[in-house]
């Protein structure tokens, strides 16, 4: 049993891994404004409305660009783990 839980344990690792690596790799893809949104959002916690303040930008506008990035990034990570899993 407790081999068992040390090769699941192992296996969820490996899977957290790859999936880190699939989200530098599809972050680094993102056009560069949608990379800044990403970072200030996830990476400074700033809220929408305070990043269209900072930026100008429509605050409706900012909400459609996030849930379109995060779209974008997990259907890119999904196809790069997913890649990752038939080699």
């Amino acid at each position: 049993a407790r081999e068992r839980v040390a090769a699941d344990r192992e296996s969820r690792h490996a899977e957290l891994e790859l999936r880190r690596q699939s989200l530098d790799h599809c972050l680094g893809k993102l056009p560069p404004l949608d990379r800044d949104l990403i970072e200030r959002h996830y990476t400074r916690q700033q809220t929408v409305p305070v990043i269209a303040a900072q930026t100008g930008r429509n605050i409706h506008t900012l909400y459609k660009s996030l849930q379109g990035v995060r779209r974008a990034l997990l259907a890119c990570i999904t196809a790069r783990t997913a890649s990752e899993d038939r080699t």
